[in-house]
């Protein structure tokens, strides 16, 4: 459903282009990419607000994406009891750093995907100033022309 809505709903945030492409289930440390301007997008989607600590997949290969220079933008998205957007908000790849990784135990021997080893995302060192919302308590919070201009200004404060 989050993927979904991505896909119909979003443009990249970078260019403006309405191609936001959906790669495959389980690419790593991205979602989408866009088509235009190459700039990858992870997504989190769940129920429940976010919290601090959000579950954020593979260790390795988020602390690899975080060591390198080609990190993606993250997007969050949290729905209701009717799957409906409820908050949608989206936060720049350089505020996404290797310390706020926090490595899980490796899943036991008798998980189908033993020994795998996932992660946590601390967000508390990250400021609500830079979260720049499309959709807040269900009400889309702008045109696309003006959500533009506020990811613009947030990339360059």
């Amino acid at each position: 459903m989050t993927e979904s809505w991505v896909a119909r709903e979003m443009f990249c945030l970078d260019c403006g282009a309405d191609n936001m492409f959906h790669l495959k289930n389980h690419s790593k440390v991205r979602d989408f990419v866009c088509l235009v301007c190459k700039r990858g997008f992870e997504l989190k989607g769940r129920k429940r607000k976010f919290e601090n600590r959000i579950s954020a997949g593979a260790y390795q290969a988020i602390f690899e994406c975080f060591s390198g220079s080609d990190k993606p933008h993250f997007l969050f998205l949290q729905y209701n009891d009717q799957y409906k957007v409820q908050n949608f908000y989206a936060i720049p790849r350089r505020f996404f750093r290797v310390n706020m990784l926090e490595k899980r135990k490796p899943l036991p021997k008798t998980a189908k995907r033993a020994g795998w080893i996932g992660s946590y995302l601390h967000m508390d060192s990250v400021p609500e100033s830079v979260k720049m919302y499309v959709v807040r308590d269900g009400v889309v919070t702008g045109s696309k022309k003006s959500l533009l201009k506020e990811w613009k200004k947030i990339l360059r404060n």
